[in-house]
C-alpha cells in the first residue's frame, strides 16, 4: 500500500525561497491528524520531496513511526508520474507513505483516470488529504481517498476542493441539476443522446493544466 500525500497547508507562495515555505498552523494541525488517519497501516518507509513543507507534512509521521523522513527527488514539483510510479512498485509491497505536490500529484491522478480506477470528477487533493493506493503484481488495482479533518479543511487558506488551475470541483449539487437537465432533455432517439453527451461533455473540463501551491 502506498499513502500518496499532498502536503499540508503552507499559505500562499511569496517573494522568497519557495522550497523553505513553511507549514502554517492549520498545515501542522493537518500533519499531526495524518499520524491518527494512517494508524491502521503499515509503513517502512516515507519519502518526501526535499520541500520543507512536505517534510514538516510527514515528520510527525515519521515521529510516531520512529522511520527518518527520506529526501526524493521525484516527488518534487515539476517532476512525471512515470518516476513517481517507479516508486511506488519499489515501496509497495512493504508499505510506505510518499509526500508531494498538487502538480505531481494531479498527474499521477490522471493516470489513474485513463486507468478507469476512478472518475474525472473525483480528481481531488485538497492540502493535508491522502490518497490509498494498493498495488498488485506492480498495478494499481484500488484508489481511495482520504480527506482532511473536515474542521482544519475548512480551515485552510487553500482547501476548498481545488483540484485544476483556474477551476474546483463541481459540489454533489452541481452534478445532480446537470444529470436532471441532461435527463429533462425533450426529443427522441440521437438528439437527445447527442444533447446529453455536450452536457457531460462541459462538465470533462478538457485539458490538463495542474497547478502546484
Amino acid at each position: 500500500m502506498i499513502a500518496l500525500v499532498q502536503h499540508a497547508d503552507a499559505g500562499k507562495r511569496g517573494d522568497g525561497d519557495d522550497r523553505s515555505r513553511r507549514l502554517s498552523s492549520v498545515g501542522r494541525e493537518q500533519a499531526d491528524h495524518l499520524v491518527e488517519q494512517l494508524a491502521a497501516f503499515s509503513l517502512a518507509r516515507i519519502l518526501s520531496s526535499s520541500y520543507l513543507r512536505c517534510r514538516q507534512s510527514v515528520e510527525p509521521l515519521g515521529a510516531a513511526r520512529g522511520l527518518a523522513v527520506e529526501d526524493e527527488e521525484a516527488l518534487a514539483e515539476g517532476h512525471a508520474a512515470a518516476e513517481v510510479f517507479d516508486l511506488m512498485r519499489a515501496g509497495a509491497p512493504a508499505g510506505a507513505a510518499f509526500c508531494s505536490h498538487g502538480d505531481v500529484i494531479g498527474l499521477v491522478l490522471d493516470r489513474l483516470v485513463d486507468g478507469g480506477l476512478i472518475e474525472r470528477y473525483e480528481m481531488r487533493f485538497p492540502k493535508g488529504s491522502t490518497w490509498l493506493l494498493e498495488l498488485d503484481g506492480g498495478r494499481i488495482v484500488s484508489a481511495r481517498h482520504l480527506d482532511p479533518s473536515p474542521r482544519l479543511k475548512a480551515r485552510s487558506s487553500l482547501s476548498g476542493g481545488r483540484t485544476r488551475a483556474g477551476s474546483r470541483s463541481p459540489p454533489p449539487s452541481s452534478r445532480r441539476r446537470s444529470r436532471r437537465r441532461c435527463k429533462g432533455v425533450r426529443g427522441s432517439g440521437s438528439d437527445k443522446r447527442s444533447s446529453c453527451r455536450r452536457s457531460r461533455s462541459g462538465r470533462s473540463g478538457a485539458g490538463r493544466g495542474w497547478r502546484s501551491r
